[in-house]
């Protein structure tokens, strides 16, 4: 008889056991969810940011025009941002036809971007 109460309250005892330890996993599991998302949208924002430097000092700072490499930089910078919209801003920019509409698209591109960092925080 004793064995059979000492039994059962052994497996009474697993079996809560196993039932705390499964709440705090699902806890523990939404946590980590929202963590990913934060690191994601974190590493997305350092690249928009990373971009925004560059179009800054190879556009905005530049004496002539943009060099080849330069050109081939940012271009791959901005990919690196999986941002559709700022590529189709980007792409505005760089087929612009004349001073007058690049200097337009170039302010579309930097308003995007801050209203990118802005969502992102």
């Amino acid at each position: 008889m004793n064995t059979k109460a000492l039994t059962t309250t052994v497996i009474l005892v697993l079996i809560v056991g196993n039932l705390v330890f499964g709440v705090l996993w699902f806890y523990a599991q939404k946590d980590f969810a929202a963590c990913q998302t934060k690191i994601t949208a974190q590493q997305t924002n350092t690249k928009i940011i990373d971009f925004a430097g560059l179009v800054v000092e190879k556009v905005l700072k530049a004496q002539g025009e943009v060099s080849f490499d330069d050109r081939l930089q940012l271009e791959n910078m901005v990919r690196e941002t999986k941002d559709s919209e700022l590529l189709a801003q980007w792409n505005k920019f760089t087929s612009s036809k004349d001073e007058g509409s690049a200097q337009q698209e170039m302010k579309n591109l930097l308003g995007l971007i801050i209203g990118k960092l802005k969502l992102l925080q």
